[in-house]
């Protein structure tokens, strides 16, 4: 049975066909795929209209592409395909999301601190009741 079994693998495995591999050139997979990418980046409305105020007419920017060689395709096609697809904050956006969080807990630091917003309480802004306020103190849960 075990040579029957050894004997059947090995027939098998011969009968298998081969398989060769080889590098296929980039012409023969698609020989402009990465230029019609780009076109199709030039052609977005977004886009036309920041080359526009460049400087740059939509007509012209499809030429200067039509014009490049293959390598030049490829190596702009490349550096769109590294580019971050919601865009990436600038140092300036940073700071003023980070100022404005800084403000909001600071505002809730002193709130707490100080209670200013609570309804109905008043305060000589150090947190101790005024002596001059009519409305009662608030009850701090303690036992007295």
């Amino acid at each position: 049975m075990k040579k029957l079994l050894t004997g059947l693998l090995f027939a098998v495995a011969l009968a298998a066909p081969q398989a060769y591999a080889a590098l296929i050139p980039t012409e023969l997979v698609s020989p402009n795929g990465e230029r019609d990418r780009v076109m199709a980046l030039i052609e977005r409305p977004e886009v036309a209209q920041q080359l526009e105020k460049m400087g740059i007419p939509q007509s012209q920017a499809k030429d200067r592409v039509a014009a490049m060689s293959e390598a030049e395709v490829a190596s702009l096609a490349g550096k769109l395909d590294a580019l971050p697809a919601g865009g990436a904050l600038s140092n300036q956006d940073f700071l003023i999301i980070l100022i404005i969080v800084l403000l909001i807990v600071i505002l809730i630091v002193l709130s707490v601190l100080f209670g200013g917003f609570q309804k109905g309480t008043k305060t000589n802004g150090l947190g101790h009741w005024c002596t001059s306020c009519t409305s009662a103190p608030m009850v701090t849960g303690r036992p007295g």
